[in-house]
Formats: structure tokens, sequence, C-alpha cells
């Protein structure tokens, strides 16, 4: 969700760092939901784009198959240069 708010860039630059370690997590889903992240975090920074491109490349390969899923899903929607999706107004319930 943190990729959905216009960040500056210390804000960018901090929410990064804390994704980082969070591939480091014992857990599938977290360390998904970072991938997810660090991803959506490059609308914001594009100087981030080859870093997160290359670790989508490498979990996409050693990850567990949820994050080899959420690898090649970010990968072909962020390679064929689509901007991931972002909710601009109130969420439907």
């Amino acid at each position: 969700m943190i990729f959905r708010t216009p960040l500056s860039e210390t804000e960018t630059a901090r929410a990064a760092a804390v994704l980082r370690s969070w591939l480091d997590d014992k857990s599938s889903i977290v360390k998904t939901s970072a991938m997810h992240g660090l991803a959506g975090l490059t609308r914001w920074d594009k100087s981030m784009l080859p870093e997160v491109l290359d670790m989508l490349r490498v979990l996409s390969r050693s990850g567990t198959p949820a994050m080899r899923a959420r690898g090649r899903i970010l990968l072909k929607r962020m390679e064929g240069g689509k901007e991931l999706p972002v909710v601009t107004g109130p969420l439907e319930i």
C-alpha cells in the first residue's frame, strides 16, 4: 500500500530501505509483499528501476513459488512499460 501514496524522495528512500529488509524475513507472504512494494516505489523514484528489475529477476528464479509467480507478473508488467495500478479514489467495498 505504501506505493499508492505520493512520496517525497526521502520518504521513498526510507520506505525502500524497510522493504529491502523485509526480503530477509522468513515469511513468504512478507517477502512477496516487499517485492510488490519495491516494484511500486519505482513509480516515485525511477532511479530504483534497474535495481528492482534485477531483484525481481533473481527472486523469480530462486524464491518461493509465491515469489516466483509475483515476480513474473511484476516483470511482465514493468518490462512492458506499464505502471502498476494505483487506486486514486476511495475504495468501494
